[in-house]
């Protein structure tokens, strides 16, 4: 889908400009934006996993065990500093990275839609990479890059196609943990297969200790004296 042009004016920040595009395989939106003392990439995508109580589930306890559904409704979604794919151990080097009054930022942070304008961002959301660690950000850069998200967030909530990308989302989710599930079957009848390898190996070598152990044995003796020797009756 072509990048649409995105302005959105920000009571006591200013205007962020810029483009949005939506990737319907996965549910993500990428912004490539400018504003007062910002700029880059943020990708935002809806969250579906959340965590429910299943009642019983522990009869040892009386205890509810946790279960995770994915729920096309739910508020939290996930917005990741700088675009391309590139996992989370690599984040620092994915595309254009967000720059907030100077300071490059690195990793992402989840958004509850609901409540998100009730707290503040705090230092691990908003993170910078020095050498092979993460460091908090200045406070007022964590606000500025609050005030940023918060806006970008509240845009693509109120997009008449976010339930479409909700449901997007869903269904890549779903996808890549039916991939996961299938690869960790995988995996699971290999180590099985393993497992029988090793029992059969360790027969072989207690069959060839055994053989070892006769023929170390010394030779027959028969009664009477050694086999082969002269009787001297």
């Amino acid at each position: 889908m072509t990048a649409k042009r995105l302005r959105i004016n920000i009571p006591g920040f200013g205007a962020l400009t810029g483009r949005y595009q939506h990737d319907w395989a996965t549910g993500a939106t990428t912004y490539t934006v400018t504003g007062p003392r910002v700029a880059g990439t943020f990708v935002i995508r809806h969250n579906p996993r959340t965590l429910v109580p299943v009642p019983g589930a522990d009869r040892n306890r009386g205890a509810s065990t946790p279960c995770e559904v994915l729920d096309v409704d739910a508020p939290q979604v996930h917005v990741q500093y700088g675009g391309g794919n590139k996992p989370d151990f690599l984040d620092y080097e994915r595309d254009d990275l967000p720059r907030v009054n100077g300071i490059t930022l690195c990793g992402g942070t989840g958004i509850d839609v609901d409540r998100m304008r009730e707290r503040r961002l705090r230092g691990r959301d908003v993170n910078v990479r020095r050498g092979r660690y993460y460091r908090s950000v200045p406070e007022a850069t964590q606000e500025r890059t609050a005030v940023v998200l918060h806006g970008l967030v509240a845009h693509w909530a109120g997009r008449p196609e976010n339930y479409a990308l909700r449901l997007a989302c869903c269904r890549d989710y779903a996808a890549d943990r039916g991939r996961v599930a299938s690869a960790k079957l995988g995996v699971d009848r290999a180590w099985e297969r393993v497992e029988v390898a090793r029992r059969e190996l360790e027969r072989e070598q207690a069959w060839v200790g055994q053989l070892a152990e006769a023929a170390a044995m010394p030779p027959a003796v028969v009664a009477g004296g050694e086999a082969g020797g002269d009787n001297p009756n």
